[in-house]
């Protein structure tokens, strides 16, 4: 990709791009023989390994970085509709996920009695930071007329824990509109392609829903240190 400010006109702005003869992913797989989505996934899942093992500018920070390795904001639908950070370690960034389940169960407990922090766990940080794509969609991978796989749309592009690329790669499987829904031969090679972390979008992640689409929901500590509770967990892998 080229970026050339220097073309006639006062305003002009030209971004020239490689063009890539062929079909997204949301069009092509419906129409793959069963072999050729064997052959698709293996592409991608061999994809997807080789950039997570490409260094990151500082392994201890996470989020999207500037080309100096600067810190920026994240954004997601697992950082709310306000973004987040930028985040100065993945420490911070554990935190900030804690204390979005730490207001969530003040919330639960306020409003209906509920105290059942082992079903919430903490943030886990034993997973060390990888460069994620974060936009595994089937309209951001094209299949070319020679049936090779190419990966478009780097804009999510992030330094966060591999689990994360799992997370976004099945957001919409369960879109309340049918037609955002993702095939479920799709999602049958999810785990394949990013990795086994159904735990981490399962039992994690969705579970710390309602304080994802709820950014209001800010409750300082020590609510439940008043009233005597515990609500420490942390799950080790």
């Amino acid at each position: 990709m080229r970026k050339q400010e220097s073309l006639p006109g006062r305003y002009s702005l030209w971004l020239v791009m490689d063009f890539i003869d062929g079909d997204v992913m949301e069009t092509a797989w419906p129409l793959m023989s069963w072999w050729n989505r064997l052959r698709t996934v293996w592409k991608l899942r061999k994809y997807v390994r080789e950039l997570h093992q490409i260094p990151v500018p500082r392994p201890n920070v996470p989020g999207p970085f500037d080309s100096t390795g600067k810190a920026l904001a994240c954004s997601g639908y697992y950082f709310t509709e306000n973004g987040a950070g930028p985040f100065e370690s993945y420490s911070a960034m554990a935190d900030w996920f804690d204390h979005r389940r730490y207001s969530l169960l003040v919330d639960l407990h306020m409003n209906y009695g509920s105290y059942e922090p082992h079903l919430y766990p903490a943030f886990d940080v034993s997973c060390p930071l990888v460069l994620c794509h974060m936009d595994l969609n089937m309209r951001n991978i094209i299949v070319d007329r020679r049936g090779d796989v190419w990966l478009v749309d780097w804009g999510m592009a992030s330094a966060f824990p591999s689990w994360f690329e799992y997370a976004n790669m099945v957001l919409f499987a369960r879109a309340a509109i049918k037609q955002w829904r993702l095939p479920k031969s799709w999602l049958f090679f999810a785990s394949f392609i990013a990795g086994n972390y159904r735990w981490y979008e399962a039992e994690y992640l969705r579970r710390l829903q309602s304080a994802f689409e709820r950014p209001w929901l800010d409750h300082p500590k020590g609510y439940f240190e008043r009233l005597g509770l515990d609500i420490a967990y942390r799950r080790v892998h």
